[in-house]
């Protein structure tokens, strides 16, 4: 054995160290270079680069409007590196459309309810509850504290506060995952289930310069809670592939 210390290449760091250094900036060009050629010989490799671009904006999105009293009213939070190491791509689609996407809960009838593409087995072994609104002093704000009781509830901007939660134990995911509840807003109508993509034209456009072709599909999954109520969650998938010439 000799002494002393060495520098240490891509192959001493973990790959997920290497991405989430390129996510934040901390990669020099070279270094980002040989991050993308090592990604195209390893399985799943740009499925990971692209979760980690999403997973930073959503986080930078939450932590830019959640106070620090909202997030321990809610619950336990997941950190991020954990985030990061639990990546199936059910998981993936529920944690978008939860943050960036919009739901509506309500007492519906079935010939109301929009075709279902939730898998069948997902209701049965789906247990749910409901957790109590972060404040009960809370500034006013446009969301119902019935929520869910004799009409509809829907996702709002990130500046309101969720009105319940839901918590939806997933199969594939490893874990429950609490969904935030919003109120209707008042131009109901005007209601958009898709306001924002999973990815935006910086990201599909730097994958494509990377040699990936980048496909979406939208779906709306419906299931029903434990006490009768429908809902309805709009889910974006996002597919990523090395591109074919």
């Amino acid at each position: 054995m000799t002494g002393g210390t060495r520098d240490l290449s891509m192959d001493d760091i973990p790959l997920e160290l290497f991405i989430q250094r390129c996510v934040d900036g901390e990669l020099n060009e070279q270094s980002e270079q040989n991050l993308l050629s090592r990604l195209e010989f390893l399985p799943g490799g740009w499925r990971s680069l692209a979760l980690a671009f999403i997973e930073h904006r959503v986080l930078d999105q939450v932590s830019s409007e959640v106070t620090r009293e909202d997030v321990a009213a809610a619950g336990p939070v997941v950190e991020r590196n954990n985030l990061f190491r639990r990546r199936s791509w059910l998981q993936f689609g529920v944690a978008v459309a939860t943050v960036l996407l919009a739901f509506w809960v309500g007492r519906r009838t079935v010939s109301n309810a929009v075709p279902h593409v939730l898998e069948p087995n997902l209701v049965e072994s789906s247990r749910r509850t409901v957790v109590p609104e972060p404040h009960q002093d809370a500034a006013p704000h446009s969301i119902s504290r019935t929520a869910g009781e004799g009409g509809h509830v829907v996702a709002g901007t990130a500046k309101q506060q969720p009105s319940m939660f839901v918590r939806l134990d997933l199969p594939g995911a490893g874990e429950s995952v609490d969904v935030p509840v919003f109120s209707l807003p008042e131009d109901a109508a005007a209601w958009e289930p898709f306001p924002e993509p999973a990815l935006t034209a910086e990201e599909v456009h730097f994958l494509r310069q990377a040699g990936y072709q980048v496909e979406s599909r939208r779906e709306l999954m419906t299931f029903v809670t434990s006490d009768g109520r429908e809902v309805v969650l709009p889910l974006e998938a996002v597919g990523v592939q090395v591109a074919r010439y």
